[in-house]
């Protein structure tokens, strides 16, 4: 259960990486400075639409155990200069 209003940050992907197990995950690392390094588990589609550099808006809300969840992110281009 999500309490409160969410935030939204813009933040940096710092690493890719895929983790296989008994399934495939696509991992998308950021680390928003509020809160410090977080893994997004993602969709292959979107995990190879992404570089390590890329600018990504997430939506940050506390649960009722005080955490905060990522409950939403999308892809930030850059305006070209």
């Amino acid at each position: 259960m999500l309490v409160g209003e969410p935030e939204y940050l813009n933040t940096e992907i710092t690493e890719k990486r895929i983790s296989r197990g008994k399934s495939t995950s696509y991992i998308l690392a950021i680390a928003p400075a509020e809160y410090g390094m977080l893994d997004l588990n993602v969709g292959e589609k979107f995990w190879n639409s992404q570089a390590v550099g890329n600018e990504l808006m997430i939506e940050v809300q506390e649960n009722i155990f005080g955490l905060y969840v990522v409950t939403d992110y999308t892809y930030e281009p850059s305006p070209i200069k």
